[in-house]
């Protein structure tokens, strides 16, 4: 696994370095950032990263993997938390570029799944048709679904390989699980 780190390290440091004479082809993008979920009321982070293509000098796909944790207390009394983790495939459109600006949206799928905790306290229940608690009571379930994903986003260049990126999404999934988030990242072109 070292080894693995190593080679990854010096190969992504020469490709920024070095490979200033050619047209970049692909790209590497890590985030993170603020995340909710449920209705608003779950904030959190998330954590993203991304490899991908470019196809032309406006289009490009990128295949992710994102990770969020978010929660809540409410008044001591009830607690909720939800941890989620997706693999997903965004194509990207580049519609404006000035100088070393851009402005990006992208749409696409993903797979997720959920990790849901709660806990409540000793004057309140919860029910979920998934999981049903009485007072003073701790339970979770897990479940996963398909969704869709659409973002817009701002890329600024700082040199031809490297740019800050800065995305607000929105994701919802077959079990209306959505995810709303603003991450702001490091693009590094190869």
């Amino acid at each position: 696994m070292k080894n693995a780190l190593l080679f990854l390290s010096v190969f992504l440091t020469s490709a920024v370095l070095f490979g200033q004479d050619r047209k970049p082809n692909f790209f590497v993008r890590a985030e993170f950032g603020h995340a909710t979920t449920g209705t608003g009321d779950l904030p959190g982070q998330v954590y993203g990263l991304e490899a991908g293509k470019h196809f032309t000098k406006h289009f490009k796909a990128g295949l992710g993997l994102n990770f969020a944790h978010a929660g809540r207390t409410s008044t001591g009394w009830f607690h909720s938390d939800a941890k989620a983790a997706s693999a997903d495939l965004t194509l990207y459109a580049d519609l404006l570029r000035i100088g070393f600006f851009n402005l990006e949206l992208g749409a696409g799928g993903y797979y997720r799944t959920w990790h849901w905790t709660y806990e409540t306290g000793p004057d309140m229940g919860f029910y979920h048709e998934k999981l049903r608690l009485g007072p003073s009571s701790r339970g979770s379930f897990n479940e996963g679904g398909f969704g869709y994903t659409a973002s817009v986003g701002m890329n600024f260049r700082i040199t031809p390989r490297v740019g800050a990126s800065l995305r607000t999404t929105y994701q919802n999934d077959t079990n209306a699980n959505n995810l709303i988030t603003v991450r702001p990242g490091v693009i590094i072109s190869l």
